[in-house]
């Protein structure tokens, strides 16, 4: 079998990921944090067998447009969202510190067409570094104007950060687990996707308390929405709305004081 270790099965409905992982995409774009959730529901979730850290992910043009990028322009965003992946840095807190690293070690993109063709020349394991110098030449061909005239079954070839890795598998505690087809449905906002995310991460009590500086910090807001009222309105109330238009759950929210300031998110949801 092709690239014998490599994850190209449909994508789970309920991956898990690690919270102080999840807390730390909160600092990635709405179809950044959408691949790693992607990715996630295609690894492994509830078995103890030796994982390769290094063993690509596969995810396709169907992949994508599940978990709710626009199928008008799934390949470009797809393209965008990779590629802004393995350029971004993730800080992930540890027992030992704050651990920064990346998020992918290696990217690939080509046509499905090229894949299926590859798998009949390179039929069995022996060949895959064969198979896989072939992919590379064709990812150098899709970055040529002449050859970028159609993404439309556009695949990428990915394979995460290994310091990642341990915060995407085989998760045994301090984990949210999430709903694809639930969070396929938020595509209006990065606060509607953040937000939710916090939600399941506390879906067992149906309330969120958040202090308003540990949340401005986790959705990267420090220079923004200084007023409490556009906190809401920017933030808050356009996530609110999204989720309850779009979503099988209902939230409300107050913002608490302590003495003249906002300073705590009561957010409940059922």
């Amino acid at each position: 079998m092709l690239e014998e270790n490599a994850i190209n099965r449909e994508p789970q409905r309920y991956p898990k990921i690690s919270n102080d992982l999840l807390r730390s995409a909160h600092q990635s774009g709405l179809q950044e944090m959408k691949i790693i959730i992607l990715v996630a529901s295609k690894l492994p979730q509830n078995s103890d067998e030796d994982f390769d850290p290094l063993t690509p992910i596969y995810i396709t043009r169907e992949d994508a447009v599940r978990i709710g990028f626009n199928p008008s322009n799934v390949a470009r965003d797809l393209r965008i969202a990779c590629s802004n992946l393995r350029a971004r840095e993730v800080t992930i807190p540890t027992p030992l510190g704050d651990k920064v690293t990346g998020w992918v070690y290696n990217l690939l993109f080509f046509k499905s067409e090229v894949f299926q063709k590859l798998k009949e020349k390179y039929p069995t394991s022996k060949h895959d570094e064969d198979f896989i110098n072939q992919l590379r030449l064709h990812n150098l061909l899709e970055t040529l104007p002449f050859v970028m005239k159609s993404d439309e079954n556009l695949m990428a070839r990915i394979i995460m950060h290994p310091d990642v890795v341990p915060f995407l598998v085989q998760l045994k505690k301090n984990y949210t687990q999430v709903d694809l087809l639930e969070l396929a449905k938020l595509t209006d906002s990065i606060y509607s996707f953040r937000i939710f995310l916090l939600m399941m991460e506390w879906k067992s009590t149906g309330v969120v308390h958040k202090k308003i500086d540990e949340l401005r910090k986790e959705f990267m807001l420090q220079d923004k929405y200084d007023n409490a009222k556009d906190l809401r309105r920017r933030v808050i109330d356009t996530a609110i709305d999204e989720i309850n238009e779009k979503t099988d759950w209902q939230a409300s929210y107050t913002l608490k004081k302590t003495g003249r300031k906002f300073t705590h998110l009561e957010l409940k949801f059922k």
